[in-house]
């Protein structure tokens, strides 16, 4: 076994995690060296007759293939990911989005009518964080029309707004309110 790679896991260093190393390695040097021991221990371990059918090593190749990747020698970190990362292992179904940060996500759906003395949650569809918003109304439909639910009027916000979406619930009878999606036109005002 590599002895700098045995002596850098078993020394305890204060800051590893976020506090500020003490030691002068900068953030991305730790990730480069991170990455470069994620590689060594999948090689290390790839033919060992038991260990990689280990769910712990398989999850270290995919966050290895996720994150990284060999350019002819060297090993890289990836700039951008996606958000179909993993970003816990104790729960590799949950996804990364930039603005929400990882996790789940649930589209919800509930009456909003005045008249009403309650207003009742009439769908909750979990989600991954990665999933689009505007991708998730079809199965909000599909769940109205399962339960006999279809409202008259459905109040979304922007992201819900697609010609796609629109056509659907056309088509089903439901009348989307939702801003339109696209860019702002400015007109400009001519004298003559």
């Amino acid at each position: 076994m590599d002895v700098s790679f045995r002596d850098r896991c078993c020394e305890r260093r204060k800051g590893e995690f976020g506090q500020g190393p003490k030691d002068g390695l900068s953030h991305e040097k730790r990730r480069q060296q991170a990455a470069e021991d994620l590689l060594f221990l999948i090689e290390c371990y790839a033919d060992h007759p038991k260990i990689p059918s280990m769910s712990t090593y398989k999850d270290m190749v995919r966050v290895f293939e996720e994150q990284c990747e060999v350019v002819g020698d060297r090993v890289t970190i990836r700039k951008h990911t996606g958000n179909r990362t993993m970003q816990n292992p104790s729960d590799p179904d949950a996804t990364y989005d930039g603005h929400k940060g990882s996790g789940y996500q649930i589209q919800l759906s509930e009456t909003c009518n005045p008249q009403n003395s309650v207003q009742l949650i009439t769908c909750a569809i979990p989600e991954t964080a990665a999933d689009e918003d505007g991708d998730a109304l079809p199965k909000v439909i599909e769940h109205f029309e399962s339960m006999n639910l279809n409202p008259v009027e459905l109040l979304a916000d922007t992201l819900y707004g697609s010609d796609d979406n629109q056509q659907l619930c056309e088509s089903v009878g439901i009348n989307l309110i939702a801003p339109v999606r696209g860019p702002t036109t400015h007109c400009k005002q001519t004298s003559s």
